[in-house]
């Protein structure tokens, strides 16, 4: 079964006269890992502690909009490239982070 997470991205902070406050990107989007699991494995190992939300939801975002489309020649040039850093990901810290 796979989970369903709610995603919001707000602008909080601009250069100049951009406008803040507004809500730029709002989805939800399923994947069949947890992402609290994988982001709580990797606090404990060697990832970017301070980033490491973004680098696994994005990873993670990543991944399956490239598994969902790996048909189309601009994902499927980045796929296999994709996989073997993942692969060494898992095999540095041992932990499933994608």
């Amino acid at each position: 079964m796979p989970h369903t997470y709610h995603l919001t991205l707000k602008h909080l902070s601009g250069q100049r006269e951009n406008p803040v406050g507004e809500t730029v990107y709002e989805s939800k989007f399923n994947t069949h890992d947890d992402l609290t699991k994988i982001t709580k494995k990797e606090r404990r190992n060697e990832g970017p502690e301070a980033e490491v939300f973004e680098f696994c939801a994005g990873l993670k975002l990543l991944i399956e909009v490239t598994m969902k489309h790996c048909g189309n020649p601009k994902f499927a040039e980045c796929f296999p490239h994709l996989d073997t850093f993942i692969l060494g990901i898992k095999v540095s810290v041992g932990t499933e982070c994608a």
